[in-house]
């Protein structure tokens, strides 16, 4: 790749530190991460009103548990995770992440550790449309300072798991709905974080796609041992998880049932 590539201007507006980050934390199959919620509150300010969104959330999950997350819509499901995933700070309460404070960090701290410990998979895929999806996947590992070769060996890796080998080099626009998804997989699983969150990640596709890329994760969290919280309204998917976690206006119908 030339220095006019996007690809490479990307890399290179992380600076030339990148040049000496080569990751060699090893991989570790029960490398999951334990969480502790407690007394968790989310509210905002609208004209003139505060909107309690999240009431005083308190669970703990595992290392390595799959658990969904149901509730009607405006339940508080996606305002959990975007907490869970430090993209939105609470208003009080805390998270312990294997018991390290995320609500006492500061902002640096905060988001070298999103982008090392925390994977996120939407309804959408947000890939960017100018780039492959190896590049797609490998930019979690450039925004992280990884060295170029590493991170396309971790990149063709993971995109290998999720059945992707022959579509290395297409753009987004040249993918299925269910292949989209699964870069936007591979993207969230390549620096192997502890966490996985996963807010409706079948809702745009089709019953039996849906399926496929509800099994991925299954695989995934068996071989990987990644902890994983998924938002879905379908019932069926929630059913074949270990746990789940009941949501009702802010608050918890049940807690983590195994």
């Amino acid at each position: 790749m030339t220095a006019s590539d996007p690809l490479s201007k990307f890399r290179d507006s992380f600076g030339k530190s990148m040049e000496t980050s080569t990751d060699k934390r090893p991989a570790d199959p029960h490398g999951g991460a334990r969480i502790c919620v407690q007394d968790l509150c989310k509210s905002f300010e609208h004209g003139g009103r505060t909107l309690q969104v999240l009431s005083n959330l308190s669970f703990e999950l595992e290392k390595g548990v799959m658990a969904a997350i149901m509730g009607a819509s405006g339940a508080g499901k996606s305002t959990l995770l975007h907490v869970l995933g430090t993209l939105d700070l609470p208003t009080s309460g805390s998270i312990l992440f294997n018991d390290e404070s995320v609500t006492s960090m500061g902002p640096t701290r905060l988001a070298e550790f999103r982008n090392r410990s925390i994977g996120f998979v939407f309804q959408f895929h947000h890939l960017l449309p100018e780039f492959t999806a190896l590049e797609n996947v490998m930019m979690p590992c450039f925004i992280n300072r990884m060295d170029s070769a590493l991170a396309e060996k971790k990149a063709r890796a993971i995109l290998d798991r999720v059945g992707l080998t022959k579509r290395l080099t297409h753009r987004p626009g040249e993918l299925s709905g269910g292949e989209q998804q699964r870069v936007a997989l591979a993207r969230a699983m390549v620096l192997e974080p502890p966490l996985l969150l996963a807010d409706e990640p079948t809702g745009n596709l089709d019953t039996h796609t849906g399926k496929e890329i509800h099994d991925l994760f299954v695989e995934l969290n068996r071989e990987r041992g990644t902890t994983m919280l998924i938002v879905t309204h379908n019932p069926k998917l929630a059913e074949m998880m270990p746990s789940c976690l009941k949501m009702e206006d802010g608050g918890l119908v049940d807690g983590i049932l195994s």
